[in-house]
């Protein structure tokens, strides 16, 4: 491929800034990058940046064999951007699950081990004692509530937390650093009647030319695929919400509750989230159903009862496939015009996969020969 052409990332969260960033890092000279500056909506901003691989990992499959290749350099990533970006990116390791009594850590246990699952990463089994003596939180809720009301817990060493605000902000600030062009416009139309270049229609009566394209504008690629014949999508959104706020711990820790992930640090704290209904978008009634929906279940769980005015609701739509894997390769419609692909449904899993599948796109580009088993046209896409 020419890497002299104009190659057009639409969208400009996790998956097409880091498209962006590692295309330039190949030597692709003249990437644009089309989204609004707007953080409501968008998952990446509205993660509590947990990385977990929350025992459940099949290793046989495709999608968990990177998940725990991803989970494992998870770190040296976020290294990374800090030294090329300049961006600190706050984060600790180590995540405790607690389980309330023998039945409770059962069925944690087989959870973990079930069948072809192989687990976590050192994993350890701590008493009530040994809790105590390494989590602040664990003491803390033992004086405010029966102090029988947890027996122990798991605690995954190699699971842990990140800051996802100063993920997101290493990632724009390092595509300015590399002065790729983000035009701050959410791009509403696709023009498929050029052959060798595309229009992009934006807000406000602004049209841009490019010889090659990518969607990676999560909730709203469904609505451009839509416009470009694609009726039937295999993909679903998912709403999610999280809320944050002050308290009074200073420990950083991090547990997960049920399906949720809690993380406190510097007197500050995020918990989530709650999924809303599928392909509906959120109301503001529905939020504050949600925010109160978690804030009693952070009472319940763990004796916390923040400041009501200072806590805060964060949301955003998530992409998940009818498979639940990761979509990546060329998009149908345009057989035999210019080239265009689509890098979409990370779900859950963006921040282990996202630096993978964007090496993997860049193979794709430079022709490489890269199996990929999460192309569209196992959906019967064929372009």
């Amino acid at each position: 491929m020419n890497k002299t052409k104009k190659f057009a990332i639409i969208g400009r969260g996790i998956s097409g800034l880091m498209c962006a960033i590692r295309m330039f890092e190949d030597g692709f000279q003249n990437i644009q990058i089309y989204g609004p500056e707007e953080k409501d909506g968008v998952a990446s901003y509205a993660a509590t940046g947990v990385f977990s691989t929350k025992g459940l990992v099949l290793a046989r499959q495709a999608l968990f064999k990177m998940k725990i290749l991803g989970h494992k350099n998870h770190l040296n990533l976020v290294r990374e951007l800090e030294k090329k970006s300049g961006i600190k990116i706050p984060r600790h390791m180590g995540s405790w699950e607690v389980f309330r009594d023998a039945k409770h850590y059962q069925s944690l246990r087989e959870r973990i081990y079930h069948g072809d699952f192989t687990g976590c990463f050192s994993l350890k089994v701590l008493n009530r004692v040994q809790c105590k003596e390494n989590s602040r939180l664990l003491r803390e809720m033992e004086q405010k509530r029966d102090p029988d009301f947890f027996l122990g817990a798991f605690f995954y060493r190699n699971d842990g937390w990140f800051h996802p605000h100063c993920f997101m902000q290493s990632l724009e600030n390092l595509v300015k650093r590399y002065n790729i062009k983000i035009y701050n416009t959410r791009i509403h139309e696709i023009d498929l009647t050029r052959e060798k270049s595309f229009q992009l229609k934006g807000e406000g009566g602004l049209t841009f030319h490019s010889d090659h394209l990518l969607l990676a504008n999560g909730a709203g690629i469904i609505g451009l695929l839509k416009k470009m014949g694609l009726v039937k999508t295999p993909l679903q959104l998912v709403p999610g919400q999280t809320i944050s706020g002050h308290t009074s711990l200073e420990s950083k820790e991090c547990f997960r509750v049920r399906k949720k992930g809690f993380v406190a640090y510097d007197h500050e704290f995020k918990f989530g989230s709650v999924d809303h209904e599928k392909n509906q978008k959120i109301s503001p009634s529905q939020l504050e159903i949600g925010r109160k929906c978690l804030l009693d279940e952070l009472s319940q769980e763990f004796r916390l009862v923040p400041c009501q005015e200072r806590v805060k609701t964060h949301f955003g739509y998530r992409v998940v496939s009818k498979d639940r894997r990761p979509v990546l390769g060329p998009v149908p419609v345009f057989d035999g015009r210019a080239k265009a692909w689509m890098f979409t449904g990370l779900y859950k899993n963006g921040y282990e996969l996202v630096d993978q599948l964007s090496l993997e796109f860049v193979s794709m580009l430079n022709n490489e020969e890269n199996p990929n088993s999460f192309s569209p046209a196992r959906f019967g896409w064929l372009p």
